[in-house]
């Protein structure tokens, strides 16, 4: 699906994770919601933002090809 873009950002409370793995500029192997689930603070709530555009019929049919036609 063209221009379908997913993209995944915790935020935690610089007291919470001041001097751990968190708060350094890397990714977390296991990840930062088992990391803190690791140090007693669970997750109990997550928000999820969708963004949705209307479709456009003239950006959709320059996606169709059809098959064997050959696109320059």
């Amino acid at each position: 699906m063209r221009g379908l873009r997913t993209s995944t950002r915790t935020y935690c409370s610089h007291d919470l994770v001041k001097n751990t793995p968190v708060a350094e500029p890397t990714d977390i192997a296991e990840g930062v919601i088992a990391y803190m689930d690791s140090i007693g603070h669970v997750q109990v709530r997550y928000v999820d933002d969708v963004t949705a555009t209307m479709p456009n019929p003239a950006r959709q049919a320059d996606g169709l090809v059809i098959e064997g036609e050959s696109r320059y």
